[in-house]
This record gives C-alpha cells, sequence and structure tokens, in this order.
C-alpha cells in the first residue's frame, strides 16, 4: 500500500473535523454517546475514520435532511 492511499483513505479526528468544518469535540461527542454516531474503527488507543465511510455517513444525513 502507498504512502498516499494510506494517508488518503484513514483520518484521524483533527482531519476529520478539518474535513468537516466541524470542531474536534463534536466527533468526540459522537463517537458513543450521541446519535448520529461517526463511524470509526479503534486501534488500540487510537481513533481511525475511513474516508469512504466518512462520505456516506454524511450522504447519509444529507438524504434525512431532504
Amino acid at each position: 500500500m502507498s504512502e498516499t492511499t494510506t494517508q488518503s483513505e484513514y483520518m484521524d479526528v483533527a482531519e476529520v473535523a478539518e474535513y468537516l468544518h466541524i470542531s474536534e469535540k463534536w466527533i468526540y461527542d459522537h463517537l458513543t454517546r450521541r446519535k448520529p454516531q461517526v463511524p470509526h474503527i479503534r486501534l488500540g488507543g487510537a481513533i481511525r475514520f475511513r474516508r469512504s465511510a466518512i462520505e456516506e455517513f454524511t450522504r447519509r444525513l444529507e438524504q434525512g435532511a431532504a
């Protein structure tokens, strides 16, 4: 797997917050305690987000708002 693929496929909390133009606090609040839950994986103490899952998550939110 190339470095470019790795960087674009998985993001950390800060990158997702920047990508969605929201606060990191919002991300943390929606990991487990609130709905909708942001799709994520935990690797040890690290939280990672697959870019495609975040894009699908936002699509579902858009469809629900329509």
